[in-house]
C-alpha cells in the first residue's frame, strides 16, 4: 500500500527484471497498485509509507501521479472509513477527472 507514486520505484523495477527475466512485455501487464488516503488528520501514524491527504486537489494530483507512472488501477482505502471520508474522496476524484481531462 502506497502513498505517493513516487515510492513506486523498487517495486517497479523489481516488476521490469523480472518481465525482462521470462521474456515478457512489461507493457501487457495492467499495474493496479493499492493506496492509503488518510482524511483522520493523523499525520500518517501507523502507515508503513506516508498516506495521501490534504485537500481535493492534493489528493487529486497524488492520483494523477500514479497515472503518469503508468499505473492503471488505484484501490483506494479510506482512513476513516466513513460517509464522510467517502464523500471527501469523491470530492477528489471529481476534480481529478476535470484537471485530467
Amino acid at each position: 500500500w502506497y502513498g505517493l507514486a513516487d515510492a513506486l520505484g523498487e517495486a517497479r523495477s523489481e516488476m521490469e527484471a523480472a518481465c525482462a527475466l521470462e521474456g515478457r512485455d512489461r507493457a501487457t501487464l495492467e499495474v493496479t497498485v493499492g493506496v492509503n488516503v488518510d482524511y483522520s488528520g493523523g499525520a500518517g501514524e501507523g502507515y508503513r509509507r506516508p498516506p495521501l491527504s490534504g485537500s481535493a486537489e492534493e489528493i487529486a494530483a497524488g492520483l494523477r501521479g500514479y497515472a503518469e507512472a503508468g499505473v492503471g488501477h488505484v484501490i483506494c482505502s479510506l482512513e476513516p472509513a466513513n460517509t464522510g471520508s467517502l464523500a471527501r474522496m469523491a470530492e477528489a476524484l471529481a476534480f481529478y477527472r476535470g484537471a485530467s481531462g
